[in-house]
């Protein structure tokens, strides 16, 4: 709709803020002018919390914030960075540079970062502030690539060179020496796993395929505009403007034999563009949108005719900037001179709404496409008695502005946004981690006051009945419920193992509960994990039918598009969401995207590509272009998950994941098969749920909360706490494995007394089964008064 959310009236910058920055789990934003000053923001209230004062002179012109850990990087004009604790607004300087800073990646779970100036670059230790590795006196020096192991670069120098930068614990060594046939700094393009990478420069049109052993094949495209390439496809796209006329060429990257080969160029015939283009583009679907700052227009590109698909027009004036949310066809456009904002639908290349600001001059703009909001922010200064140095807020849900933050003197440099519910929650207790101490009430949603009630239920004491009821009933079913061996599986009975998803009986009249989750939800007798779905329909037999969706391996991108995914026996048979014909849904996903946001690619490959489990749903081979995991795409599926679930009349609430293995802070990886703290993964997941359900107005019942409350206990109470790794989870499940096949009848608890919540750390024991069943219970006690 286009609404406005808020207009900041008391940022105390000396100039313009020039950049923004939006935390994705909490409802914050950092800001930052070009005068030595951030300040960070609460969204929901319209007001500044805290002032991050630089004490130097530098003027900030760019910064990297990590939300989950607190922490944040700026530079600017001068020859060192700053690295901030958001919490306590103290800050440590970064030394070494000859030069002002131009630019920092960072990788903020591996406690490192890469800065360049104009003819050096240092690689950085965050936890110590020292600089482990460096390269000096190289003119034009800039970052193009760094592999996902952070063990390689790929840098680029002003000479027309590509050097291949190695380190380890030894030292470093720049071992490849790439001399382009280019006159400027060349840009890159690499794919790590092979070794190889495609170059090109603007300046001299050239482009460039080379591999670990040197450059194989250059070729010269007159008018180069911009180049995007797709590894798994092994196809690069390039566009190119000839007598103002734009054209499209695809080309063939060899993979076993370097080689680029032109396949297709495609004349536009009516785009006209100069050389200031930029691309967007969606490999999946082989689509592009492209806009440049010569034309007001969009054009969005069917890539395998080559050919203009729609023409989207509205601006008075060329477009400046651009973003795309490729998972629900639109894209938002900005541009400075008619001081707009636009809305697109892809799917039918129409407007969806415009936006006006009322700050006249260039603005900077960034976009949450899950939180489906917009900030802006005023970066030039336009009259010398304009004032409007504004930062907005814009709810693309609503018709009409809602909040302008109105008060810098100056421009912003930058921003970061955040959602809802979360803090830093690496420092944070489980209570605090939804915004409030238990019991008082967060002002928000109805979902937000229910997971905040429960919570406070859990730790207080009072859900300890409910919570002891199911433990009880759970240790005396530790083989679960035996088959029913019918047609039509009867109320909490799992689906057998074989591939088939049996039908349910009918329910008679009852109330009917879908519950969508994991073998944790599955349950024994098929899977080994406590059988929550058959306690709960025991529990409340005369009111309650329970659809037992439980499936091995599951994830929420597997659940959004079941037809996508192949297991062992052909497509996954799960209904689609769409397709529920029950009054209420319990969704509890999280584990299996845990693990393969957490795992190696090695991991992943292993046991989700080539899995031995005939039930996984395999990954496609092409994984890492098309459906690479993260919190993004998992926070995309429940979207998904949810609005079916919605659009087919039922109510839902979605679980936060409990953690993986037992770990409590960001502890850096033990193993070389974990890339990430699991723990930071699953309370990035556990943000995505509740950022969801705010989005959607569905509930949330906070399971992960609850658990990390009881692992706090057991750490008080002395009781080591064990970290989840792919080693040691393979070890416990051979244990609890043979102790089954022995014939011994123990509960999970008894098999594995030393783990909290899990007896394999990915599986639940009745101690965690019984939390889930005492939150669903209750909230369908809050929905349904005749249980």
């Amino acid at each position: 709709s286009g609404a406005l959310v808020h207009d900041f009236g008391s940022h105390l910058h000396s100039s313009l803020p020039l950049g923004v920055d939006i935390d994705p789990t909490w409802s914050r934003a950092l800001s930052w002018g070009g005068a030595m000053t951030m300040r960070l923001w609460d969204l929901q209230q319209g007001i500044s919390m805290r002032t991050l004062y630089d004490n130097t002179s530098m003027k900030v012109s760019g910064m990297l914030v990590d939300w989950p850990s607190g922490r944040a990087i700026s530079w600017g004009t001068e020859r060192w960075l700053q690295l901030w604790d958001l919490e306590s607004s103290m800050c440590r300087e970064l030394r070494g540079h000859n030069t002002a800073v131009l630019g920092v990646r960072a990788a903020w779970s591996r406690h490192r970062a890469v800065s360049w100036g104009e003819e050096d670059i240092f690689f950085w230790d965050l936890l110590s502030g020292g600089a482990e590795h460096s390269l000096r006196d190289i003119p034009g020096v800039r970052l193009c690539s760094i592999d996902p192991d952070w063990a390689r670069a790929l840098v680029s120098c002003g000479s027309g060179t590509l050097r291949l930068w190695d380190w380890d614990s030894e030292g470093s060594v720049v071992h490849l020496d790439l001399p382009l046939a280019m006159t400027g700094t060349p840009e890159s393009l690499v794919d790590w796993d092979l070794a190889r990478g495609l170059s090109w420069d603007l300046q001299s049109g050239t482009l460039c395929l080379w591999n670990d052993l040197g450059p194989c094949q250059n070729h010269r495209v007159p008018g180069l505009a911009a180049v995007h390439a797709s590894w798994s496809l092994d196809t690069a796209v390039t566009w190119s403007v000839q007598n103002l006329e734009l054209q499209v060429q695809l080309w063939d990257v060899g993979r076993k034999v370097n080689r680029l080969r032109m396949r297709d160029t495609h004349a536009s015939g009516t785009v006209r563009a100069g050389n200031d283009l930029e691309v967007e583009v969606d490999w999946p679907r082989r689509r592009a949108l492209s806009w440049g700052r010569r034309h007001a227009a969009l054009h969005l590109w069917d890539l395998a005719a080559g050919t203009v698909a729609h023409e989207l027009q509205g601006h008075a004036a060329e477009v400046h900037g651009l973003r795309v949310d490729w998972e629900l066809d639109r894209a938002l456009s900005w541009s400075f001179h008619d001081s707009s904002l636009r809305l697109w639908d892809l799917e039918h290349g129409a407007p969806l709404r415009a936006m006006r600001r009322e700050a006249v001059g260039a603005f900077g703009v960034q976009v949450d496409w899950g939180q489906n909001c917009v900030l802006s922010w005023t970066m030039h200064r336009c009259f010398s008695n304009d004032n409007s140095y504004t930062l907005e807020y814009w709810d693309l849900g609503r018709d009409e502005p809602a909040r302008v933050l109105n008060g810098h003197t100056d421009v912003v440099k930058g921003a970061v946004m955040a959602s809802e519910k979360a803090r830093f929650c690496h420092r944070a207790m489980p209570a605090e981690a939804l915004g409030c101490s238990p019991g008082k009430s967060l002002g928000g949603s109805a979902s937000a006051d229910l997971s905040e009630r429960l919570l406070a239920s859990y730790v207080s004491g009072n859900l300890d009945g409910l919570v002891a009821k199911y433990h009880a009933m759970l240790r005396a079913m530790p083989l679960g419920v035996p088959f029913s061996g019918g047609a039509l599986r009867v109320s909490g009975e799992p689906v057998p193992s074989g591939g088939t998803y049996v039908p349910m009986e009918d329910s008679h009249g009852r109330v009917r509960l879908i519950m969508y989750g994991t073998a944790s939800t599955r349950g024994a007798p098929s899977a080994m994990s406590a059988p929550v779905c058959s306690a709960l329909a025991e529990s409340n037999s005369s009111a309650l039918w329970v659809e037992n969706a439980g499936w091995f391996g599951l994830t929420a991108m597997a659940l959004a598009r079941p037809q996508d995914y192949q297991t062992g026996y052909g497509p996954l048979p799960l209904p689609a969401p769409v397709a529920c014909r029950c009054e209420y849904a319990s969704v509890l996903l999280g584990t299996n995207d845990a693990m393969l946001i957490a795992g190696s690619d090695a991991f992943v490959h292993v046991n989700y590509v080539d899995s031995k489990m005939p039930d996984f749903p395999r990954l496609p081979a092409d994984w890492k272009a098309r459906s690479r995991p993260s919190p993004e795409l998992y926070e995309r599926s429940l979207k998904i998950i949810v609005r079916e679930l919605t659009a087919a009349g039922t109510r839902v609430a979605l679980l936060t994941p409990p953690p993986l293995g037992e770990e409590l802070e960001d502890a850096p990886p033990s193993e070389r098969h974990v890339q990430r703290p699991p723990f930071r993964v699953v309370t990035e997941l556990a943000g995505a749920v509740q950022r969801v359900a705010a989005s959607e107005g569905c509930d949330v019942l906070p399971l992960f909360e609850c658990c990390t409350h009881l692992l706090r206990q057991r750490l008080a109470a002395g009781r080591q706490l064990i970290p989840w790794s792919p080693k040691v989870m393979f070890e416990l499940q051979r244990h609890c494995g043979s102790v089954r096949q022995s014939g011994e009848v123990r509960s999970w608890d008894e098999i594995a007394p030393d783990l909290a919540l899990s007896h394999d750390m990915v599986h639940m024991n009745e101690t965690c089964a019984s939390i889930y069943a005492a939150l669903v219970q209750s909230w369908l006690d809050a929905q349904i008064t005749c249980m």
